[in-house]
């Protein structure tokens, strides 16, 4: 059992790889894509004015139909995806810190448990852990026996 502190918030959210970045942009342009041809759609009267009165949002969760007039502004948001070109960033310190904890991490083996409410981690290994999380247990509560 080692006493670790990583000096910084593990709150903090690293740079995104590029797949990731990617992943994301493609899931919110569509999430807008999909909420631009729902406010296209005509709504019946009833409908558009008991939503305006109650000011609620009308929750469909079908894929809206195919709007011509959107046509072109999706297919130039599809080229933008596909021209998007990343360039390295230049890490701050902090963020060189951040990833190399990251990396610390991901390669070890260990578990890292954190110790108390502050940036403090215990790293052991998983069969430490079982023991003293067994331990911790029983200080408390006691076995039943078997038989019962």
């Amino acid at each position: 059992m080692q006493r670790i502190n990583f000096d910084c918030s593990t709150k903090n959210i690293p740079i995104p790889t590029n797949k990731e970045y990617h992943k994301r942009l493609i899931e919110m342009i569509w999430q807008t894509d999909q909420q631009n041809a729902m406010t296209c759609l005509p709504l019946p009267k009833t409908i558009y004015n008991k939503q305006r009165t109650a000011n609620l949002w009308i929750q469909i969760k079908e894929i809206p139909p195919q709007v011509p007039e959107l046509d072109e502004f999706e297919t130039k948001m599809t080229n933008m995806i596909h021209n998007i070109e990343f360039r390295t960033p230049r890490p701050s310190e902090f963020q060189r810190k951040l990833s190399e904890h990251t990396e610390a991490i991901n390669n070890d083996a260990n578990l890292y448990i954190p110790a108390d409410k502050t940036t403090n981690f215990l790293r052991m290994t998983t069969d430490n852990y079982k023991s003293l999380l067994k331990k911790n247990v029983e200080k408390e509560y006691k076995k039943a026996p078997v038989d019962t």
